[in-house]
């Protein structure tokens, strides 16, 4: 086990915080908190490390939302971009209303309008886009929020379309290599479009990293990433999550990012994959599970 504990930072309370995860089933690979640039806990569980790559399952819609917000700040897209015209030739014979109104925004946001999780029947389809826009829209875009990841491969697809990029090879331009980040690898549907919404390789390092530039509104080491007026778009509330459970589920969606009732937010992974930004203490917690 590597651990690296602050001055201050109760060792037993660590411990204590790793035997309990033991007792509910949960595999701790790694823990880290962060307090402005300075680390006060910093634990690995043999065989696991804080520097080795590990799939991120739904962490990776975050980094899909900085994306699109880069495209949004290059005049390359907008949150009202319709989707039918920006993919005109994915679209099925017959186009409801609902489907016909559907925005970057409503997805983002997920409310896409579809009452289950595209991604099932994304992921090995002949065409993926073609499967997301024959999936029924069963509410009007904007008003129901329905976890789909689905909607998230759909904003990759943007990003992708309107930059003639990869994800992966955008990202690795305008946030990987700023965040002295190694190009990671991100898994694809069957047809090769990226999965958007799971499927990126980060290490808890990288993830600190990026965390690190949300909490700095935009800004790693000096050097502006993406705009603030993004950051605070894509961490507020944009859809309603009160019917979803435990509190810090039921206080909100912002635009791939989860808010907390203490105006923090946060974006997690299946596999008990974890990082909550608290901006009005500086602070990062990033856990990683499995």
């Amino acid at each position: 086990m590597s651990v690296y504990l602050s001055r201050g930072v109760s060792p037993k309370a660590v411990s204590d915080f790793i035997k309990k995860c033991a007792e509910n089933s949960i595999n701790l690979r790694m823990l880290q908190v962060i307090k402005g640039c300075e680390p006060l806990v910093r634990v690995a569980l043999e065989p696991y490390t804080t520097e080795a790559p590990c799939y991120l399952y739904s962490l990776s819609k975050s980094f899909t939302s900085i994306a699109c917000g880069m495209c949004i700040e290059d005049g390359l897209l907008s949150t009202e971009t319709k989707m039918c015209e920006l993919f005109s030739d994915k679209l099925p014979e017959t186009v409801d209303e609902n489907l016909a109104a559907l925005t970057l925004g409503d997805l983002l946001s997920m409310q896409s309008g579809h009452g289950t999780c595209a991604l099932s029947v994304m992921r090995t389809a002949e065409d993926s886009l073609k499967a997301f826009f024959a999936h029924p829209f069963v509410h009007k875009p904007g008003t129901v929020f329905t976890y789909d990841s689905g909607a998230t491969c759909v904003c990759a697809a943007a990003a992708e379309r309107v930059t003639g990029k990869k994800l992966v090879d955008f990202l690795d331009e305008r946030l990987f290599s700023k965040l002295d980040i190694k190009k990671p690898r991100w898994d694809e549907c069957v047809d090769g479009q990226t999965f958007g919404g799971t499927g990126l390789y980060l290490s808890g390092d990288d993830i600190v990293k990026f965390g690190r530039m949300l909490i700095n509104k935009g800004v790693y080491k000096g050097q502006r990433i993406i705009g603030e007026d993004y950051i605070n778009l894509a961490t507020t509330k944009k859809a309603d999550t009160g019917n979803n459970g435990a509190p810090d589920w039921t206080a909100g969606y912002g635009y791939q990012f989860w808010r907390t009732y203490d105006n923090s937010y946060f974006f997690n992974g299946m596999g008990d994959q974890l990082d909550v930004c608290v901006p009005h203490k500086d602070m990062i917690l990033i856990y990683n599970g499995d």
